[in-house]
């Protein structure tokens, strides 16, 4: 239509249908041709996350996606379903297939992901730290395709799209773990044993070619928990996505050291774990140790204590050494300063002391002696 204004100002007659196809025409692009690529086995694997529509949890309709990881000489194929396509889940996928291939290939392959890809100018690539640590832990060397080439990681795109059409297309499921499991089952039950439309054979054969040409997986998997520094809130509390976990409450205001993996959640000071959760996968919850908030009730009532008994002790010598024989005595000391404080707000500071005195005459140390003294 703006085509047709500005042809019109320059006097064409005609009508916008025709300036349509005549712009169809020059939009048509010549279809390239690309060179099948063979690849040995145990050489190089292709790496590609897929967006899966929705997933009810907790209430909440989350972002589904797959992560899929395909050998190059076999098509073997690995997949797993995630809520996120961060980093650090991007490393655990990749150790779960690693694992799932009882062994390491000498390349992956990937698009340009900005998780993995920090910067690229030209041929000058800067790769993320952390991917980059995770990669040599594996001795994996990563590869990028060139941009707008998506076709150099093909083998991985149309397993991804076979996984969408046959494995989801018709499917419900309820959690994440289900659909990981019903997908798990479907990998050995289906994608890896169908006669493969390029191979003209079953992948979990040619696999079988690959496999003892993997590099084995090292001795210590590498730590794929997510990282985070937290703030110990007033009320004992950290905050990781949007739902809230406790720890201990001695470390009230410091900044502590937060693991999470899809199942726990994991709060250290230092190297020393201090609390430990069910990760929740849910919105805005408030996930609780029992632990902790009984030992926030122990300190609030040992801060009440300190009160009362500053109150008591605020009465003078006679006060401070029944006190100090009460403690003696290995009486309930919270117990009975309590009640004499509130004996305080009966009877006044002289009438207290009075009975005090005299109880202490008599060494009889505990609340009732003295109650029993200022009813006489």
């Amino acid at each position: 239509v703006r085509i047709l204004e500005e042809v019109k100002r320059d006097g064409y007659p005609g009508e916008v249908t025709t300036v349509r196809k005549y712009v169809a025409q020059l939009k048509k692009k010549r279809k390239k041709a690309f060179l099948r690529l063979s690849f040995p086995p145990g050489d190089a694997a292709q790496v590609d996350w897929g967006h899966c529509g929705t997933l009810p949890q907790e209430g909440v309709n989350r972002r589904l996606s797959v992560f899929a990881m395909t050998l190059c000489h076999s098509r073997m194929l690995f997949a797993e379903f995630t809520f996120s396509q961060s980093l650090d889940e991007l490393l655990r996928c990749h150790q779960n297939a690693f694992r799932y291939f009882s062994g390491v290939v000498s390349r992956v392959i990937y698009d340009n992901m900005r998780t993995v890809v920090l910067s690229r100018a030209e041929d000058r690539v800067r790769f993320h730290p952390r991917f980059l640590d995770f990669c040599a832990h594996y001795l994996v060397k990563p590869v990028l395709c060139r941009p707008g080439e998506p076709q150099e990681k093909g083998r991985v795109e149309r397993a991804v799209g076979y996984l969408k059409g046959n494995f989801l297309a018709g499917r419900s499921f309820r959690s994440l773990a289900e659909v990981n499991e019903r997908l798990r089952r479907w990998l050995d039950e289906t994608a890896n044993v169908r006669i493969h439309g390029t191979t003209r054979r079953r992948p979990v054969d040619l696999f079988q070619e690959e496999r003892p040409l993997l590099a084995p997986l090292p001795a210590k998997p590498y730590d794929t928990r997510l990282l985070r520094p937290v703030l110990v809130t007033a009320d004992a509390r950290v905050r990781f996505e949007t739902n809230t976990y406790t720890v201990p409450p001695d470390h009230v205001g410091e900044r502590l050291v937060l693991r999470a993996s899809p199942r726990e959640v994991t709060v250290y000071a230092k190297d020393q774990e201090v609390a430990r959760h069910e990760r929740c996968s849910g919105r805005h919850q408030d996930v609780v140790d029992s632990a902790h908030v009984q030992a926030v009730l122990k300190r609030k009532a040992r801060a009440s204590t300190s009160v009362l008994l500053g109150r008591m002790l605020s009465l003078g010598a006679p006060a401070k050494a029944y006190v100090e024989g009460m403690v003696k005595q290995e009486i309930r000391l919270s117990l009975h300063v309590k009640r004499i404080v509130g004996l305080l707000d009966l009877y006044g500071k002289d009438e207290v002391l009075a009975a005090l005195e005299a109880a202490l005459a008599h060494e009889a140390y505990g609340a009732h002696y003295v109650q029993h003294l200022l009813l006489h």
